[in-house]
């Protein structure tokens, strides 16, 4: 029983008066933002140039510390108007970090070898994570494969995948069983810090929510 808005926009328009009167005028309190990075600056800023505070949650592809750290910078995103992307990694649980540091070890080794100096590494690099979970979950199927004794085949490398459960490194569970092909479906939730860690000068992605399925997701608001 919750009314929703829904406003379309030109992804490569600079700017949404329009659309986000639209969305203020019918008084939404969360805006949900299914764009990239760019649409989402505009988005943001004709938002604060309209007054409009709401609560704004976008995806994981903006989860980026660079992106939402200079919409705080340029007072698109306070306090009476936060936003909130989700993550399909999350390293600040004992787990994600044990993790982590598993992928730090490989890609600084493998930089290492070819001669990469460290200050140029990758081992923050989310595209760099994800990679490394792409390898992962390719070698998984292939482990798979040998534990049924099967030749390689795409047929059979199909069904190697869909006997076991994939742990995500730093994130949740690939389940493709039973033709399931979602994909992930479990995600944290994040927020940019308002000001910048005095140490480090930069802004942080601050947990909200650590990595939660669909099914604690509803446990939880239900």
């Amino acid at each position: 029983n919750v009314p929703v808005v829904y406003q379309e926009v030109d992804p490569a328009a600079t700017d949404y008066t329009a659309a986000v009167s639209v969305l203020m005028n019918q008084g939404c309190d969360v805006v949900i933002l299914a764009m990239n990075q760019a649409p989402l600056v505009t988005a943001m800023n004709s938002m604060r140039d309209l007054g409009f505070n709401a609560k704004c949650i976008t995806s994981y592809v903006n989860a980026s510390v660079a992106t939402l750290g200079a919409l705080v910078d340029s007072g698109a995103v306070t306090a009476d108007r936060p936003i909130y992307s989700t993550s399909w990694m999350d390293a600040t649980t004992e787990q994600g970090l044990a993790e982590y540091s598993t992928f730090a070890e490989v890609q600084l080794a493998w930089e290492a070898a070819k001669g990469i100096d460290a200050s140029n590494s990758y081992a923050l690099n989310s595209y760099a994570m994800a990679g490394y979970v792409a390898g992962q979950l390719f070698i998984h199927g292939l482990n798979q494969l040998e534990a049924l004794g099967l030749d390689l085949t795409w047929e059979n490398f199909t069904v190697a995948m869909e006997s076991a459960a994939f742990h995500i490194p730093m994130g949740g569970d690939i389940d493709y069983a039973n033709g399931d092909r979602l994909g992930v479906t479990a995600l944290s939730l994040n927020t940019i810090s308002l000001e910048k860690n005095a140490d480090t000068g930069y802004y942080e992605l601050l947990t909200v929510s650590p990595i939660m399925g669909m099914d604690e997701v509803w446990a939880t608001v239900g």
